[in-house]
């Protein structure tokens, strides 16, 4: 009956705080690159988009309630993604480290030679990684006009984004 009764009182506090906050429900008051608040991922970071403290308690509250944080952080649904930023850094430590050896995988490879890049941008499937290849031996020239690894990232964001399967099943491109 106790437990009861906590649940109807979560569900009242929940409540109310969802009228206390619905004016700001939706309000796109972050810039694109954030994806959630303080009370982090989950349904409730998609529900509610305000960064007050009060928006952000019924975020971490209904998170609680449903229980769908953990489910959204191991699956990587309900918004528990790395924003842009944080990928965009990522492939930028990426090619800086290991410009020399995409390079040569480039130009020679096989799907598994780039196996590394292939994570980078988020091609998980054996389309995907196979047409990264052949992407990468066809356009060579261009990618690797420079050495400069900002240049070549960008050369194969490139690439990615003009390609409709790389594009669909690439997930991670910036």
């Amino acid at each position: 009956m106790k437990v009861i009764k906590n649940k109807i009182t979560l569900s009242m506090l929940f409540s109310f705080l969802m009228m206390t906050v619905s004016p700001t429900v939706n309000a796109a008051s972050r810039n694109d690159e954030e994806t959630y608040g303080m009370a982090g991922c989950g349904l409730g970071s998609l529900i509610i988009h305000q960064d007050s403290r009060g928006a952000q308690l019924a975020v971490w509250l209904f998170n609680q309630i449903y229980s769908n944080q953990t489910f959204g952080i191991s699956s990587g649904t309900s918004n528990c993604v790395a924003p842009p930023s944080v990928r965009e850094a990522e492939q930028k430590v990426y090619f800086k480290a290991n410009i020399a050896t995409i390079s040569r995988f480039a130009a020679q490879g096989s799907a598994r030679d780039l196996d590394g890049l292939a994570e980078v941008f988020g091609c998980s499937g054996d389309a995907e990684r196979l047409r990264l290849v052949e992407t990468s031996r066809n356009n060579y020239g261009q990618i690797f006009a420079s050495q400069d690894p900002e240049h070549v990232l960008q050369q194969y964001v490139n690439l990615i984004k003009a390609d409709d399967i790389l594009q669909r099943g690439c997930s991670r491109v910036i």
